[in-house]
């Protein structure tokens, strides 16, 4: 069995968090910067990004471009999301709320570090430092106050970690499989909506929701609840499968949240994850800086999903505020989209609701999966399970 240590976070991992940049700092091309959109499960870690002038980059942010085997973590909004920089994302900036690691010294494989931030341990530890009231985040002063548990010796780290790895690849097989599925939807769309004539306010055609948040200062709120409720977070997933909190009947009642259908367009309006563009699987209600988009016919609200997607260039350019940028719900619903002809949405439909509900499907294998993988290390960790049980157990899974 491996011997296991506990050591502050600081003293085997060097970490640095992504500079905070504005958005008249966008370019067309150039410097990814990456976005918390791209650390979901699943996602190429430049989904969602912006690009920097390389000369700027150069000039003010060359000490935050990360190197092949980075390990980005997200510290703002969907707290905790793990990724790993592949060769193809070196030279890459991630933005603020992103924080980088790299081991410290030779205690510490580089391949581990993912495994270390996701163990439960390290997670509780996040959760009880987030702090803010309607994004929880956290940073670097608080991470020097956390502690990280590993294996003492790297070999029994490389073991683990090549286990590990094997559920990770069939997870990054379903996200291939879902995303092409959306791509092709996507594609569908394009050429269709080429042929549409009839353009119309968003607002005119679709029914449009603001959330909000219950009050945290009655726990009761919060305890024992039935209603999904998903933070702005959130949107950065491609299709949301599970809320962000469980809240009760009477903090919905008491809040300005509504509920959203499955199908729903989710659109986060607010700060790091402006316009970011998710597709509800579930019913539920957000939060303030999410706006939920839908129509009562299911091939238009697949259409729609397409369509916010496509109009983004357009709505942020209403964007506005210095530290924290934002849109509201009018801007929203004043983006014109283009109508399909009765005919011809219901063509769509028969091609575009069996990719997106394959999509959707490969998410929950892999939801589950991931969750198989993360319950794995702490039984490694109490000697309940061994490296070749965790084979067994990869083995079974994929």
């Amino acid at each position: 069995m491996p011997d296991w240590l506990t050591a502050p976070l600081h003293e085997v991992l060097e970490f640095r968090e992504g500079p905070g940049i504005m958005a008249v700092d966008f370019r067309s091309h150039g410097v990814p910067l990456i976005r918390l959109a791209g650390l979901k499960r699943g996602s190429d870690l430049l989904t969602g990004c912006n690009y920097l002038d390389p000369v700027e980059v150069e000039r003010r942010w060359k000490q935050f471009r990360v190197k092949e085997g980075d390990v980005l973590l997200s510290t703002s909004a969907s707290l905790g999301e793990v990724a790993v920089a592949g060769k193809s994302h070196e030279g890459a900036v991630p933005y603020t709320g992103i924080i980088a690691f790299r081991p410290r010294d030779e205690r510490i494989l580089p391949e581990f570090i993912p495994h270390m931030l996701t163990n439960v341990t390290f997670v509780q530890q996040i959760q009880a430092m987030g702090v803010g009231s309607v994004m929880k985040h956290f940073g670097p002063s608080h991470l020097r106050k956390m502690t990280v548990t590993f294996p003492a010796s790297v070999r029994d780290q490389r073991a683990i970690a090549e286990v590990l790895a094997a559920l990770d690849d069939k997870i990054a097989a379903n996200a291939l499989v879902a995303n092409a599925a959306t791509s092709l939807a996507a594609a569908h769309y394009e050429a269709l909506a080429e042929r549409s004539t009839d353009v119309r306010a968003l607002g005119e055609v679709a029914s449009t929701a603001l959330g909000g948040t219950p009050s945290r200062s009655v726990p009761e709120f919060w305890v024992h609840g039935t209603v999904p409720w998903l933070a702005s977070g959130k949107a950065n997933e491609p299709r949301v499968l599970t809320p962000t909190a469980w809240i009760t009947a009477e903090a919905l009642a008491s809040s300005a949240s509504k509920m959203m259908p499955k199908g729903a367009t989710l659109l986060a309006i607010t700060g790091a994850t402006l316009g970011q563009v998710a597709r509800l699987e579930i019913d539920a209600c957000g939060n303030q800086s999410l706006i939920g988009i839908w129509h009562e016919d299911q091939g238009m609200n697949d259409w729609l999903y397409f369509a916010v997607q496509q109009q983004l260039p357009e709505l942020l350019k209403h964007a506005t505020g210095a530290a924290q940028q934002h849109v509201n719900k009018q801007n929203v619903e004043r983006l014109l989209v283009p109508l399909p002809a009765t005919d011809v949405l219901e063509l769509w439909g028969q091609v575009a609701r069996p990719l997106l509900d394959t999509a959707a499907a490969m998410d929950q294998q892999a939801l589950h999966l991931a969750q198989t993988r993360d319950e794995l290390l702490p039984l490694l960790m109490c000697d309940r399970i061994t490296v070749r049980g965790v084979e067994d157990s990869a083995a079974a899974m994929t």
